[in-house]
């Protein structure tokens, strides 16, 4: 009895450290002050070998773009449009198009104007994460970058 009680829990601690959730995506944010009335936004993924996420544009039929959305106010506000580096791209036969994606690291650039009442700088980036098996559901990462 014994015996069968110390293989139960043994399958029961295996099964649950296979369904650890996948997170093959780690973000990483900052905010560096470039004068008193600009600062620039980085928002950084790390990715884990074999995963991609998809770029921030992508084909109707294709995958979940990655979208990074700002919430801002009177106090800081985009100035232009997100700088990205150049995307890979292939043709993927699962969406039946060529896909732009970022493999190993990426680093997204927002400027925004700021005032002294400028605190935070909140948001929300949107993505999809794939390797060469599977794809995870769509996932958000929220962020608020303090501005010193």
């Amino acid at each position: 009895m014994k015996t069968f009680i110390i293989a139960l829990a043994a399958l029961v601690l295996g099964a649950a450290a296979n369904a650890q959730i996948l997170k093959p995506v780690k973000w990483k944010y900052t905010v560096q002050k470039v004068s008193a009335t600009e600062a620039v936004v980085s928002i950084s993924a790390n990715i884990d070998k074999g995963w991609h996420i998809y770029g921030l544009t992508v084909p109707n039929d294709g995958p979940v773009k990655t979208t990074v959305t700002f919430d801002f106010d009177k106090a800081s506000f985009p100035v232009g449009k997100i700088i990205a580096p150049k995307p890979l791209n292939h043709f993927e036969e699962t969406f039946n198009t060529t896909v732009s994606y970022y493999e190993k690291s990426v680093t997204f650039q927002q400027k925004f104007r700021i005032t002294p009442k400028s605190k935070a700088i909140r948001g929300s980036i949107e993505y999809m994460v794939c390797n060469n098996l599977q794809c995870l559901p769509p996932d958000t990462a929220e962020f608020e970058i303090p501005i010193h």
